[in-house]
């Protein structure tokens, strides 16, 4: 039996953590500790819509309704990957 797991994951938006792992029984509980990573991190580049456009246009999506089905897409294969994953531990 599994008695402890240590992962690096990112704190999604609301302080929500998610941890997946076949291994642990449902239903029994478990004590979590988070520790931050207290590393500085490097400075992020400013987002530039305009320049986003434009590799968005390089790589042919040039059209709203081409960027709107692209997005559909990667929503599909995320969707996909998580049927696959919840899946796994059925």
């Amino acid at each position: 039996m599994l008695n402890a797991i240590r992962k690096t994951v990112t704190i999604q938006l609301g302080g929500v953590i998610v941890i997946r792992q076949p291994e642990l029984p449902p239903g029994a509980q478990a004590e979590v500790i988070v520790v931050l990573d207290t590393a500085p991190q490097p400075p992020r580049e400013p987002f530039d819509p305009a320049e986003f456009r434009a590799a968005l246009a390089e790589a042919g999506y040039d059209t709203r309704e081409k960027i709107v089905e692209l997005v559909r897409q990667v929503k599909r294969e995320q969707a996909e990957e998580r049927a696959r994953t919840l899946g796994k531990t059925a």
